[in-house]
């Protein structure tokens, strides 16, 4: 059993994408190569796996079991990050050549998908009010979505880097 504590321990190191920052901050229901996720979706295996190891001294089917967990969530991680890539290509030639606050957050929002007003002035060095008028002109754009739905202290998240950094696995 000490053996599979390992595992597990090495699996979850391994799961730790380039996002787990984000997902450690609780900004992101998942990381990005997140092997639980497969492991649930194919609970009854992963139990039957295990199980056969823990009896029988069975290590190939869980091996192979596990290897293909991996494949797969990298396979959906490449995907996930050409998309973003796409995305970032996107907002570059939409926001990249207008000399405004706005079209400056919209193209760093890749670095800090996640941000309040205070953040925002950070990033762009400028006042809270211009602050603020970029995050209202990217609400309107559909860009930004606040998640609070309080008055103060708000908080914004890229809607579309969310969207596919969330959604459901596409190739399993």
């Amino acid at each position: 059993m000490a053996v599979l504590q390992k595992i597990k321990e090495k699996a979850h190191e391994f799961s730790r994408g380039w996002m787990s920052k984000l997902y450690d901050q609780g900004y992101l229901e998942q990381p990005t190569l997140y092997l639980s996720e497969y492991f649930n979706r194919y609970k009854e295996t992963y139990v039957d796996r295990l199980n056969a190891v823990r009896k029988y001294g069975e290590w190939t089917g869980w091996v192979e079991f596990f290897v293909t967990g991996i494949r797969h969530q990298a396979e959906e991680s490449l995907l996930r990050s050409q998309e973003l890539h796409t995305l970032q290509q996107e907002y570059e030639a939409t926001y990249g050549d207008i000399a405004a606050a706005y079209a400056e957050l919209a193209c760093r929002l890749f670095e800090q998908p996640y941000l309040t007003a205070t953040v925002a002035e950070e990033l762009l060095g400028v006042t809270s009010p211009t602050a603020y008028r970029a995050i209202d002109q990217l609400v309107e754009e559909g860009v930004l979505e606040e998640t609070t739905g309080k008055e103060r202290n708000r908080e914004y998240r890229a809607r579309e880097i969310f969207e596919i950094l969330e959604r459901p696995p596409r190739t399993y």
